[in-house]
């Protein structure tokens, strides 16, 4: 595999997927994170399981909630899949 095709690939990458900006430092129901669509840098709120309470927004979540924790840019594919 050549440089090229790996730079290629990490840049088709890289605008997809979830990425895990802040969370409120809470467990189970209560836990709470602000995420970016990768594909277009809005913002939500997500709670893990209620999916249908979202709302993507073009405005900075991180710093309306800059009292919560980083949590390390994680990335997942697709949110169905989080349980926290």
């Amino acid at each position: 595999m050549n440089s090229i095709y790996v730079y290629r690939r990490l840049k088709q990458l890289a605008g997809k997927g979830y990425t895990f900006l802040k969370w409120n430092g809470k467990y189970g129901s209560g836990a709470k994170f602000v995420v970016k669509d990768n594909s277009n840098g809005k913002q939500s709120l997500f709670t893990p399981g209620r999916l249908t309470d979202m709302v993507w927004v073009g405005s900075d979540l991180v710093a309306a909630n800059a009292d919560w924790e980083e949590f390390g840019n994680e990335t997942v594919d697709n949110l169905k899949d989080v349980v926290f």
